[in-house]
């Protein structure tokens, strides 16, 4: 039996496979992400994943039993492909080790050692994106990225010189062949799979036959659930983002945005309704015509080094250019068609 982990890259349509595609597809079983659908789904992976990906050698031995435990009490199911998606996988490593993937590859070798025990296969895949493309949507997405400067960015990239190991995490994250390796030494080669985002957004209808090829599900069904399917694009974050949005106008966008797509109006509806009161009432009692000044001034600021970033999308590209030959020539990626350097 099999089991696949997919380690979702931010800004690769994560979220849309999570929401759209994994819990909904019928030969699919999936363990997890997205609550937004299925909350109870939820229930089965996030502490097993987290077990796993966080604890250090010591605290990992101590709690052998219940980790093991756990993924025996996992329903796999023998007559689908089953799925676990997660980006934690990858994003812990972002900006808490900078060591070359170490986590991410202990978490491979660690979950493959514990689900060999009840004869489970594991494989891993994930999607990738340009680097030039990924850093800007992610430091979008994220609102700067925990306060870093795009100046401060690009400065690295220019020296590395720049003594801040939150700049030197996020950007040794994008190292594609990097990670590929550091899989590979603990994972069988022919069980890591690398698809490109972008072949997902221009070219969708052949990004789903390869994956359900990949998966063993049917194609057809993969591509009505998919078909032109996107969540939380950058821009949304930064109508959506109450540190540089009045309540109003995030009211106004989200309503703009539920009623322009009927299928997810009503969604998580409980919730939706207590967040727009919560948002009427900052609006009345506390927003005042100097926080909207003051809004304006932080929104200016994070586009203005947004464009810092989008601006440099040639160095960006010089400094992963090794990593991204080596990405071509080893996996044959077709990645020049898409301008990775």
């Amino acid at each position: 039996m099999k089991l696949y982990i997919h380690f979702g890259f931010p800004r690769t349509g994560t979220k849309t496979f999570q929401i759209h595609f994994f819990p909904n597809h019928p030969q699919i079983n999936y363990l997890g992400r997205h609550p937004q659908i299925k909350p109870h789904l939820e229930l089965q992976r996030p502490k097993l994943i987290d077990l796993i990906n966080w604890l250090n050698k010591e605290d990992f031995d101590k709690r052998y039993s219940e980790i093991l435990k756990k993924v025996k009490g996992l329903y796999l199911d023998p007559n689908k492909t089953n799925i676990i998606s997660s980006e934690s996988i990858i994003n812990d490593d972002n900006f808490i080790d900078n060591d070359n993937f170490r986590i991410t590859s202990r978490f491979a070798s660690r979950i493959q050692f514990l689900f060999s025990k009840i004869n489970v296969d594991v494989n891993f895949f994930g999607l990738i994106r340009n680097q030039s493309e990924i850093i800007p949507s992610t430091y979008t997405a994220s609102k700067g990225v925990k306060l870093m400067g795009g100046e401060e960015i690009i400065q690295y990239l220019k020296t590395k010189n720049i003594n801040k190991p939150i700049i030197k995490g996020f950007l040794n994250s994008f190292y594609y062949w990097e990670l590929y390796k550091n899989l590979s030494k603990v994972v069988e080669e022919e069980k890591i799979k690398f698809f490109l985002y972008e072949k997902f957004r221009d070219d969708n209808y052949n990004f789903l036959l390869d994956l359900s090829n990949y998966l063993e599900i049917d194609p057809a069904i993969s591509i009505k659930l998919l078909k032109y399917k996107s969540e939380n694009r950058s821009s949304y974050y930064l109508k959506e983002d109450l540190r540089i949005n009045s309540p109003f106008s995030i009211i106004c966008f989200k309503l703009m945005k539920n009623f322009k797509n009927p299928n997810i109006l009503f969604q998580n509806f409980n919730k939706k309704l207590l967040n727009l009161f919560k948002l009427l009432l900052i609006q009345m009692r506390e927003f005042k015509r100097r926080d909207k000044e003051f809004l304006i001034i932080k929104k200016d600021k994070l586009i203005e080094q947004l464009n810092i970033i989008k601006n440099n999308s040639t160095l960006i590209k010089t400094y992963y250019r090794q990593d991204c030959l080596a990405l071509k020539k080893e996996l044959g990626l077709d990645i020049d068609k898409y301008d990775y350097f």
